[in-house]
């Protein structure tokens, strides 16, 4: 029987991908026949949709806080905001809510986004101020020429926005001295509140951020590797939950699932920045989507886990009823391996070998308490999604 381990194990594997791929497969046909079928479940949609919008109020209440990255920014944001508001009231600035405007373009959640487009937005306004008062002192642009010019600059502003944030701003105030011009104010005194109250603006906002910075050292490595240590610890309570008859608390169960959610959060704000930013190897945005989509598979089979720890069925009535201690031992290795995994994404290196999980998940398969229920197909998917993980991690970076 030894002999045969190796071979039995690999089958092991073999089947639990090809199980992987059908589930996989069957998300992709549900769609597809829902269209035909969408008069008759109108009524289901309704009832699925609360589900939505009670996912979409905990993810947000999840991140109410100033532990997280969005809640830092939302809380810097609306306190430079409302205190531009107070002193272009309180001075009378003319045009003054450019200067609050120009703070919301400016002022984003990581320190490089915030710099560059502080200076860009500057630049882009005094080139473009400077362009549009040339055009009005020397042009004698007629009224139709105007709406010309104002059309171009707008359409150009948008059409560039994702190129060149510098080129956006030129444009755009482009097509603001062009419109106001056409609506009977001076260009000069425009172009001159224009400066002056993005200037404020671009000062606020920067000074917003270097007074309360939020880079304190968690680059997006980390923030990847704190998604899946705090997966692992949510999916470890879970099954240490259901190995034990006393079950788990759900107070402490909402909160590893609020800090999932919250670690969940921040992963994909520096998921959607590696994106825009010029790709570092081996923390490619391509990689980064690769570890955000494994995880939320793991997060799937979390829910379900949660549901069945919460319900009246439990697989296993005790500590020592049969059952409970293969579920102890799958637990702890699973633990084992997203923790190591978590490391390896860190450190950016390949990590170091996981303990086999598909054995360890065949005697779950074979225990007579657990044969059978819906615990075997719900830890099928994390050992399916903790090995994805670690081959793409074995894949995309490199030996220690």
């Amino acid at each position: 029987m030894a002999a045969e381990a190796t071979w039995r194990w690999a089958g092991q594997a073999l089947l639990g991908q090809l199980r992987a791929t059908a589930r996989l497969l069957a998300t992709l046909e549900t769609p597809v026949a829902q269209p035909a079928a969408r008069s008759a479940t109108t009524a289901g949609s309704s009832r699925r949709s609360p589900s939505l919008v009670a996912a979409a109020v905990a993810t947000l209440r999840a991140n109410v806080s100033i532990r997280t990255e969005a809640g830092r920014h939302a809380l810097r944001l609306a306190v430079i905001a409302a205190l531009a508001e107070v002193i272009v009231q309180a001075t009378g600035l003319y045009q003054g809510r450019w200067v609050t405007l120009t703070i919301f373009l400016v002022l984003k959640p990581d320190y490089g986004s915030t710099l560059y487009r502080g200076v860009q937005r500057a630049a882009g306004t005094v080139l473009g101020a400077g362009a549009g008062l040339a055009a009005a002192e020397f042009a004698q642009l007629t009224p139709a020429r105007l709406v010309a010019a104002a059309a171009a600059c707008i359409a150009v502003a948008y059409a560039l926005f994702d190129v060149s944030f510098l080129i956006f701003s030129v444009f755009l105030t482009g097509f603001i001295l062009a419109l106001l011009d056409l609506l009977g104010t001076p260009a000069v005194a425009t172009a001159e509140a224009r400066l002056l109250d993005t200037f404020i603006g671009s000062g606020l906002a920067l000074l917003a951020y270097f007074a309360w910075p939020t880079w304190g050292g968690t680059t997006a490595q980390e923030k990847f590797a704190q998604l899946i240590e705090t997966h692992g610890a949510y999916a470890t309570a879970l099954l240490g939950g259901l190995a034990h008859s006393g079950g788990v608390e759900a107070a402490q169960l909402r909160a590893l699932q609020s800090a999932a959610r919250r670690a969940r959060s921040d992963a994909e704000a520096a998921a959607a920045r590696l994106s825009v930013e010029p790709a570092r190897v081996p923390l490619t945005p391509e990689l980064a989507q690769l570890l955000m989509a494994t995880v939320a598979r793991i997060a799937h089979a979390e829910l379900a886990l949660h549901t069945l720890a919460l319900s009246q069925y439990r697989p296993v009535t005790g500590t020592a009823a049969p059952g409970a201690q293969p579920l102890e031992v799958f637990s702890e290795a699973l633990a084992t391996a997203l923790n190591r995994l978590a490391s390896a994404v860190r450190s950016l290196t390949q990590p170091q070998p996981i303990p086999p999980l598909r054995p360890l998940h065949a005697a779950l398969r074979e225990a007579p308490a657990l044969r059978d229920t819906a615990l075997v197909v719900i830890t099928d998917r994390l050992v399916d999604s903790a090995n994805t993980l670690d081959s793409i991690l074995r894949q995309r970076l490199p030996e220690r």
